[in-house]
């Protein structure tokens, strides 16, 4: 069994959502009490916040996550996920910092649209998700366009998510 690594943290709860459907899915494909060889690495979110405060690039983040990339590689993860929609600004520099493949959650919604015979979708996340081109492009690159809300409610989404969802608060 390969060993995946874990970048999480930006946002305990995704980090846990992604390590429970590993988990799931593991289990359910070999039974009994197996589950996945896995190493997470799991920033503090408060610190990342303060570290990207002021600057939509996040280029203060940037590195972070690279080293966190190379450390789960020198851990000796298999193969990297990034926990989050928006770590995913961070795809590429991650990509060329390590050796081991970085699974782009951008692919697997490609292919789960491709596969509901869809080419438009709508795009839901945080700011940075939204109104940067990281995800968008990758989607496009398959063929698959992307549209995001209207002004207002991408800051009402962004605001939720930053304040409530982090906090694995959930509200109708």
């Amino acid at each position: 069994m390969k060993t995946i690594g874990f970048i999480g943290g930006t946002g305990w709860v995704s980090t846990l959502e992604y390590y429970r459907l590993l988990n799931e899915g593991v289990n359910a494909r070999l039974g009994g009490v197996e589950a996945a060889r896995c190493i997470i690495y799991s920033f503090n979110f408060g610190e990342i916040a303060r570290l990207k405060a002021g600057d939509p690039a996040q280029r203060r983040v940037r590195p972070l996550v690279v080293e966190a990339a190379r450390r789960l590689e020198a851990a000796g993860a298999d193969g990297l996920v990034l926990c989050a929609n928006t770590l995913h600004l961070f795809a590429e520099p991650v990509e060329a910092a390590v050796a081991i493949p970085v699974i782009h959650i951008a692919d697997a919604v490609a292919a789960a649209v491709r596969a509901a015979d869809l080419a438009t979708v709508g795009l839901l996340g945080t700011r940075a998700t939204m109104e940067q081109d990281f995800y968008r492009d990758r989607l496009a690159a398959a063929g698959i366009a992307a549209r995001v809300p209207v002004e207002a409610d991408r800051a009402f989404m962004d605001d939720a998510i930053m304040t409530e969802m982090v906090r694995g608060v959930f509200r109708p």
